[in-house]
């Protein structure tokens, strides 16, 4: 069998993803990037969701991760901090 890559839609924005992580309910994912956190669809980054990390903190490579119901969002960064954002 062969593989195919297909290409999708494309979203721009400013710095460079780490690690993204998709909404177990809504149509929407978040993406870690070097000074922040924001959200978007498939359709575009969602104004107005950038929120930025803990100061004097920058996520590395890590992770990030839904709570099981959806409501809370957890970024791992650099040096052992976890840092939790509300979903409204």
């Amino acid at each position: 069998t062969r593989a195919r890559m297909c290409t999708g839609p494309r979203i721009a924005f400013t710095g460079r993803p780490i690690e993204l992580a998709f909404h177990p309910k809504d149509r929407v994912f978040a993406v870690l990037n070097k000074p922040n956190v924001f959200l978007a669809t498939a359709s575009g980054v969602i104004e107005g969701t950038a929120v930025p990390l803990g100061s004097g903190v920058t996520a590395g490579s890590r992770g990030l991760v839904w709570t099981p119901d959806g409501n809370r969002l957890i970024a791992s960064t650099e040096r052992g901090h976890l840092q939790t954002f509300d979903y409204q």
